[in-house]
């Protein structure tokens, strides 16, 4: 993801590049939370 790619999301077209790439860096901290927690779950082995 770079700036210009998320300026072309609904609500992101008018920010300023440094506030672009503070939103691109916090999506990629919590994208790698939420894999190193889906990789720490059991296998769903249904009812």
């Amino acid at each position: 993801m770079n700036p210009e790619r998320l300026k072309t999301f609904p609500g992101f077209e008018n920010i300023k590049e440094e506030e672009a790439e503070h939103i691109i860096e916090t999506l990629e901290c919590f994208c790698s939370v939420i894999v190193k927690h889906i990789s720490k779950k059991e296998p769903y082995e249904g009812p």
